[in-house]
């Protein structure tokens, strides 16, 4: 029961960390001209130990490009993000996927 409860508070904890995180990246988003609303992109992140972003990837586009890059580049520079100081959690972080919705917000 305690490893259960263990990993409960782990996924929410995660997932609030996640979603400052993507309220981060979305602070540092920029609307590309042209680009409709509505578009939304699934990205997969890795970070080091620090919160730094090493990697994003697109796993589901938008099937605009210039709002994909838009996403990519928005991720780059709101490194490094919050990141967690407890090692089992940021363990759990080194590598995060989430949708980026900046129209559902």
């Amino acid at each position: 029961r305690q490893r259960a409860a263990e990993q409960r508070r782990l996924r929410r904890l995660q997932g609030r960390y996640t979603a400052q995180i993507a309220r981060a990246v979305e602070g540092h988003w920029r609307r590309p001209s042209g680009t409709p609303d509505g578009l939304e992109a699934v990205v997969r992140v890795s970070f080091s130990a620090a919160g730094a972003v090493r990697r994003v990837e697109i796993l589901s586009g938008s099937g605009h490009p210039g709002f994909d890059h838009s996403v990519e580049r928005a991720v780059r520079r709101a490194s490094p993000v919050p990141f967690p100081e407890e090692p089992a959690l940021r363990q759990r972080m080194q590598t995060i996927t989430f949708r980026f919705a900046p129209d559902r917000s």
